[in-house]
């Protein structure tokens, strides 16, 4: 995702949309279908390991999918989310009263 949007590192709080991770598989020229792992790579661990600090990685603001993502993922049938964040969602969470919201979702219910 980094490279697609033209830069290194997503920024810390950066909310990825599922508007961008369809256009970044257009031109990846991939499709993303039934029991697929997605991968996103935002280079925020890249950027700690450069830095050689850690900082917030283990829990602090990071670049994610959006709160969103849950209707994406539900919708591809997909097996698995990962990305080089320690938890794929956008952080500090869109919804400001439920910490991990989109956990709250994918995990339970989708068993993602």
């Amino acid at each position: 995702m980094a490279r697609f949007k033209g830069v290194e590192v997503l920024a810390d709080g950066y909310g990825i949309s599922n508007d961008e991770l369809d256009a970044c598989a257009k031109a990846q020229r991939v499709e993303v279908r039934r029991g697929d792992f997605v991968i996103i790579r935002t280079g925020q661990m890249e950027a700690c390991l450069k830095a050689k600090k850690w900082g917030g990685y283990a829990g602090g603001d990071a670049p994610g999918v959006k709160f969103e993502n849950c209707y994406w993922c539900h919708e591809k049938e997909i097996a698995a989310i990962c990305s080089d964040t320690w938890g794929v969602e956008v952080r500090p969470n869109e919804v400001k009263d439920h910490n991990q919201p989109w956990h709250r979702v994918v995990i339970p219910a989708m068993g993602l």
